[in-house]
Parts: C-alpha cells; structure tokens; sequence
C-alpha cells in the first residue's frame, strides 16, 4: 500500500487592505501571512482586503490581486465579479461570480456550558451608532430581556468583548445590512458559536446557507418570536443546541479552513 501523501501547506501570499475598516482589520489578524501597505508595490501575489470605497483603486491596480476579500458583498452590484477581473471572496453573502465562505475570527474558549454559570441571559453584542433599526431595536430588546453591549472598537479591546460573549448564555443578532437592509451572515454568529453561545438570530436566508436553522440555531421575525425564544433560554434548553454550534464553527467554519479556501482560489489565478 503506497504511503499517504504528506498535506502540504498553503501557498504562501502577501495580506493587503485596502480599507480602515476595523472589522477588516480584525480578518486580516487572522491570516497566516505577512501584511503589507496598500500604498507599497509589489511584485509579489497579494490577496487583498477591500470594502466598497477603495474598488476604483482594484480597477485600476495591476497585476490584479490574485484574490480579493470583499467586505460588505451585499453593497455591490451583481456584475462586479466580471468587471473586476479577479477572483473574489466574499464573508457576509452571496455574490454571482464571487466565492461565498464565511467571516474568520479568532479562536475563543467558550464560555461555561451550564447556563446558571453565565452573568447574562441574552446579550445583543452590536454597534449601534449609525445603525438607526439597531437603535430603535435596542429599545424592545431591553424589554425582552435582553443585555445591550455596543460595540466600540475604540472603548473595549477584543479580549473584553469575547469575555463578554462568554458570559452570556444566548446572542441575539440582527442580520440586515444597515445601508441596503439585504440580508448577510456576520462574524457575530461564527463568534457567539466559539463562546459556547445559543444563537438567536433573525431569520434570513444567508445564515441558512451555512446553518441549520432549529439545529444549530434559533430564528425569530418578530419582537414577540425573540421573546419567546429567550423564554426557552432561560428554561435551560439550548445548551445540546449551543453545543451542536459550537461544534460545527470550530471544526469547519474556522480561520484556517477559511484561508486554506482563499490560498487554494488565489493559486489557481497565479497557475
């Protein structure tokens, strides 16, 4: 019997961004490559990380990226695969032309399993300035229940918002795109799912794509659904369900297997 063959790493690529965006910038510390400035050429093949203001500097760079991580898909248009003339990645939905994966996050320990251990019943871990759905829904998610904990990325340090995470029981996420209201699979999931978390997420058909609903999630419509899905939580009946996402976001919804993917597309364009 021959020998199996011996797994080979990934091709390595240099990271750009091509974007301030601090989300961008979180994706990009989950990479296995080195980062260069956008402002520098380069010979080299680069994957680049770029949301909707900086796409006229992707037209007009060349070489073209030998693959492009596009922030916020669901924002563009549905023939910006063929125009730009590169592969791309999208994280948050589908896109014609485009590879869908997911968003890549860090690893975290989850959080303790019993609910009686966890501080928070149900935490909505979102931005909310500029988000006027999110602010107006803050206010029937408190209601119900629910812990708000806006996101800052200049206030609290990641470590702070995963320990946060963790000591919640279930993460309520709301999924529509604040400037198109179309719908997108956030890292927020994959995130709630590594702190161990029951995910309570609105009902949309992206997440679907990747989840099963009432198998690895819990999904609502309405402000009278999510309070009913949180009386569940507080019963204790999500931990088997927590579990089964947790599972699933740590052995195949993971950084790794997310850059394995883009390596093995941004290959083929160099080939």
């Amino acid at each position: 019997m021959a020998a199996p063959e011996a797994a080979t790493e990934p091709a390595p690529f240099l990271l750009r961004l091509r974007t301030g965006n601090p989300s961008a910038a979180a994706v990009a510390a989950t990479a296995p490559w080195s980062r260069i400035a956008w402002q520098k050429p380069v010979k080299a093949p680069t994957v680049t990380i770029a949301e909707e203001s900086m796409l006229a500097a992707i037209f007009a760079e060349r070489p073209r990226p030998a693959a492009l991580i596009l922030m916020d898909a669901v924002r563009q248009p549905d023939d910006l695969t063929q125009r730009l003339g590169c592969p791309v990645v999208t994280m948050d939905a589908p896109l014609p032309g485009a590879t869908f994966l997911w968003t890549p996050v860090p690893p975290m320990p989850p959080g303790p399993w019993r609910a009686a251990h966890r501080c928070a019943l149900a935490l909505f871990p979102a931005r909310i300035a500029h988000y006027g759905v999110r602010q107006q829904a803050a206010v029937w998610l408190a209601q119900a229940g629910v812990s708000i904990r806006p996101r800052d990325d200049a206030g609290s340090s990641v470590a702070e918002y995963h320990a946060a995470l963790r000591q919640a029981v279930a993460v309520v996420n709301m999924a529509a795109d604040r400037k198109t209201g179309r719908w997108q699979m956030k890292g927020r999931v994959i995130e709630a799912g590594m702190a161990g978390c029951v995910l309570l997420e609105q009902r949309n058909p992206v997440t679907a794509l990747r989840l099963t609903e009432g198998r690895d999630y819990l999904a609502w419509d309405t402000p009278g659904e999510l309070s009913a899905l949180i009386e569940v939580v507080r019963r204790g009946d999500g931990e088997a369900m927590a579990r089964r996402l947790h599972r699933k976001v740590t052995t195949e919804l993971t950084a790794a297997a997310f850059w394995s993917r883009v390596a093995g597309i941004a290959e083929n364009q160099k080939s």
